[in-house]
Order: C-alpha cells, then structure tokens, then sequence
C-alpha cells in the first residue's frame, strides 16, 4: 500500500517521463476501491486434425498411392480467469485487471472494513457481463486454427465462478489549462 503523496511523485515521474506537464498545486486526489467480477472457469477443449497418411505398400514406387485419411482427437482440461469492470465505468480506472488477476493474493472483504480514507465504488454492472466476456473468449478459442485440414474444435466451460474482487486506486484530478485524470 503506498500514500498519496508516494502516488504523486510516481504520477510526476511518469509525466515528467512522457515530457507532460507535472501535476499542478490544485491537484486533487481520491482513494477507492474499484470492484470488478473475477470469473474462473475450466474449458474443455477438444481439437481435431485431419491427417493423410501415405500409403508406400508398393515397395516399387517412391510416390504414395491413395493415401489414407485419419482424423486425431485431442482433449484438453485448462483454466481460463478474466476480470471485468463492475463499478461505473471511468476513463482513469482499467476495464479489466488483465493477468494480474491470476496473482493476486486476495483476502475476504466485508462492508465497513474499508481501509482509512478510502471509499468503495458500488457495484453497478450485473454478473452476466462477466460471462458474456467469458463466452466470447471461449468462442474465439473454439474457432482458433478452423480449416478443412484441422476439423472442427469445440471449446466448452466447466464450473464457471464469479467473484467480486475490489483493487485500490488513487484517482488524481488535476483541473488547469488541459485537463488531466490519471490513476495510480
């Protein structure tokens, strides 16, 4: 956990990094703690390849005859996590954790256990929007790879589960001649 005033000096080195302005003496800075659904889920995938197989009986000849079609199955069991926005959407705030989620070490949350100082964004976005983001990432990694010589794959979910999970930000609003919102 870092303060304010550490999340500052990151903010001003950055921007001094990306040759902006610094943030101005009217800066203004909010902690929260933004949710979004964690979902977890299996997917089974099942590949199938189309594979020719030379037939060389004819010890007489170096060109196959009618080569032999075979199709191979494989099935796979992984683990699939994403995380989505389930606060009002915010342009400072991140739409997704991305692969953080996967390490995060998270422990159990109950209302009124807010850290000092900051305030907790409700949650707004309903869970569906979680699957629904789980399924298209699903869809894509069924269709991965389609063609007459691969088969058809198939990509189902096993044991779906969603969790809110809420990360801090430092939301700093820095009104001047260009306005500036960044997150920290």
């Amino acid at each position: 956990k870092i303060g304010i005033s550490q999340a500052r000096a990151a903010l001003d080195r950055y921007l001094k990094e990306s040759e902006r302005p610094l943030t101005s003496s009217a800066c203004t800075a909010e902690q929260v703690l933004y949710p979004y659904w964690k979902v977890d889920a299996l997917t089974l995938k099942v590949r199938s390849v189309v594979e020719e197989l030379p037939d060389y009986s004819d010890e007489q000849s170096s060109f196959p005859r009618n080569p032999e079609t075979r199709v191979r199955r494989t099935v796979a069991l992984s683990p699939l996590a994403l995380t989505v926005a389930a606060g009002n959407l915010d342009s400072a705030i991140p739409s997704t954790i991305g692969l953080r989620a996967e390490y995060l070490k998270l422990r159990p949350y109950e209302t009124g256990e807010e850290p000092e100082g900051y305030s907790v964004v409700p949650v707004t976005a309903d869970w569906q929007v979680g699957l629904d983001r789980l399924r298209s990432s699903a869809r894509s990694l069924a269709t991965y790879g389609d063609s007459p010589m691969v088969g058809q794959h198939r990509t189902d979910l096993v044991g779906t589960r969603f969790t809110i999970v809420y990360l801090p930000y430092i939301v700093f609003d820095d009104e001047r001649d260009q306005p500036m919102r960044g997150v920290v």
